[in-house]
């Protein structure tokens, strides 16, 4: 089983959608073809016998119109199983405003319950639960897949 995740950069570019400006809107479209070769952000891993993986990464930014996220899939023999994503809790989203990566945009954030995708898919359920500070966290999560489930939900990126 291989599981994939994949972010936006602390400013709400995408690796691949670089041409994409994050403080505007996206392009009207259902997937968007990626704009360049740029490759970060994003991981796959390859579960170990008890089912886990494990990533490293940095606390995502946010963009236009939606809640700061990561992006999940997972796949069993090529077909995806689950596609859904994680967000973060508004307390620490906010103290993130501060930091100078993260500050000084031109656009608000959009708070969790003003995302339509974290209100209407149970972003509730899938807000992490961190411990550490800003120098470092940590989380997981328990994932239950039923691996015979095919979905038929698109990715965006």
């Amino acid at each position: 089983v291989k599981v994939y995740i994949w972010h936006c950069d602390a400013r709400g570019y995408y690796s691949g959608f670089l041409k994409y400006n994050p403080d505007e809107p996206a392009p009207p479209v259902e997937k968007a073809d990626p704009s360049d070769p740029s490759r970060f952000l994003r991981g796959v891993q390859t579960t170990n016998n008890a089912g886990k993986v494990s990533f490293e990464t940095i606390y995502p930014g946010f963009y236009y119109g939606r809640a700061i996220h990561i992006h999940i899939e997972v796949y069993k023999g090529g077909n995806a199983v689950y596609v859904g994503q994680v967000y973060f809790p508004e307390d620490l989203n906010k103290k993130l405003e501060q930091l100078d990566d993260y500050g000084d945009r031109r656009i608000k954030r959009t708070l969790n319950k003003d995302d339509s995708i974290f209100t209407g898919s149970g972003g509730v359920d899938t807000t992490l639960k961190l411990k550490g500070d800003f120098s470092g966290f940590k989380t997981s999560i328990i994932l239950g897949i039923d691996p015979r489930t095919i979905t038929k939900e698109k990715s965006e990126g």
